[in-house]
């Protein structure tokens, strides 16, 4: 046997042992692959070389393994298996184990089928929700623990079916469209039953939108005015409600505008500053006033916390026992009227005039001052001053300043409005 045959048969054992496919590959007659093509190649010129160099049969033993083995795992190497292939491996295990044990055929292939579509979705489908894949996923893990526990096949389906089921109900309920996205689809039903009635798409756009703007600004926007948001709540309510009637989109759009804007306008004025508010404001225009004039900082400070102060005396300060006072002249009023011989009720109206008349005129302090009126508080003020210095209790001394105030103002603002 020449020294090129027993080198060849020695590569074709060392094939063997390394990659038996290749062993076969080469074997096999009229293989044309390129696998067998690229390996053969690689077997010749080792060959070739060992011939060349002589070298003891041990050493070129060991170049011809080196070069089978590189040439398997560049050439040979097998492709993994997909996913899909691992799912419908699985599927046969699950025919072929629930066969054995007995199942009807067509029973089986059912079982099979919901295996592999269990793996698939948990294994291979990039579109399952995360969620949902997660639950599959144990689900399918359970499923397999449970067939190579060699446990019935059926009950090992009805078990991953029954905690995909409650894995999914228990932590995959879908989250509840927020505020904004409510408002985003009614929009839409809107833009799309407006295109439906044959409006310029532009128009639908501009309709949609300002659906979508009052939707938000009714329902999900705070800092919206309380009143407003429900004018505008409303609206959009009349506005569903017109759509839902076959109304054409502009007429719906038209009357929710109309509802909206009578609503903000009859029942949305704003409410007037309280009496405490509007004296504060009095403090901090003096502070302002103050410092302009280049007062120090301390020294305005001091002088607009006393004009703050002084003005909810004046204005905001119902006198101690005033309330007192007014209802006992309004029930002494009411017991004169039944001794004359008048109406219950008549007399029980007019104990309600007394009573209000005494609390405007002795209880109710004058409103802060409107601009015009400034001249009228800065005297009622020195007024307020004086009698405070003079030891006067605080409701004996809020009655001089109040009266200067009032007919001050009645003077003022009258000239004022001319």
């Amino acid at each position: 046997m020449s020294t090129r045959h027993a080198l060849l048969s020695l590569t074709l054992g060392i094939a063997c042992a390394v990659a038996p496919s290749l062993a076969m590959a080469l074997d096999r007659p009229g293989a044309d692959t390129t696998c067998v093509a690229g390996c053969r190649a690689e077997v010749e010129k080792t060959l070739g070389q060992c011939d060349e160099t002589v070298v003891d049969a041990r050493a070129c033993a060991e170049r011809l393994r080196a070069a089978v083995e590189a040439c398997v795992r560049e050439h040979c190497a097998p492709e993994p298996p997909s996913c899909e292939d691992r799912c419908e491996a699985l599927a046969r295990t699950v025919a072929d184990r629930c066969v054995a044990a007995g199942g009807e055929p067509e029973h089986c292939r059912e079982l099979a089928r919901e295996a592999h579509e269990r793996c698939v979705a948990a294994h291979c489908d990039p579109a399952e929700p995360p969620c949902e894949k997660r639950c599959l996923l144990a689900a399918a893990e359970l499923f397999d623990r449970c067939v190579l526990e060699q446990h019935d096949v059926d009950a090992c389906a009805a078990r991953a079916r029954e905690a995909a089921k409650s894995c999914v109900a228990e932590q995959c309920a879908p989250e509840p469209p927020t505020c904004e996205e409510r408002c985003t689809t009614l929009a839409r039903r809107l833009h799309e039953r407006c295109i439906a009635g044959g409006v310029e798409p532009a128009r639908c756009d501009a309709l949609a939108a300002e659906l979508q703007g009052r939707c938000i600004k009714a329902h999900c926007d705070a800092n919206v005015p309380p009143c407003e948001r429900r004018c505008l709540a409303v609206g959009v309510e009349l506005f569903e409600e017109c759509i839902a009637a076959d109304g054409g989109a502009e007429d719906c759009a038209a009357k929710a505008r109309a509802t909206i804007e009578q609503c903000i306008a009859e029942g949305c004025t704003p409410e007037p500053p309280t009496c405490e508010a509007r004296c504060r404001q009095f403090g901090a225009e003096r502070l302002h006033e103050c410092t302009a004039a280049g007062g120090s900082e301390e020294t305005c400070t001091a002088e607009a916390r006393e004009a703050h102060a002084r003005c909810l005396m004046l204005h905001c300060t119902v006198p101690p026992g005033c309330d007192d006072r007014c209802a006992a002249r309004a029930t002494h009023a009411e017991g004169a009227c039944l001794a004359d011989g008048g109406d219950a009720d008549r007399c029980a109206e007019l104990a309600a005039r007394v009573r209000d008349r005494c609390s405007a005129k002795f209880c109710d302090g004058p409103p802060p001052p409107e601009a015009c009126a400034l001249i009228c508080e800065l005297r009622a003020h020195e007024i307020l001053a004086r009698v405070l210095q003079a030891g006067k209790d605080e409701a004996r001394a809020c009655r001089p300043s109040r009266r200067a105030f009032v007919r001050c103002v009645r003077s003022a603002c009258r000239e004022r409005a001319r």
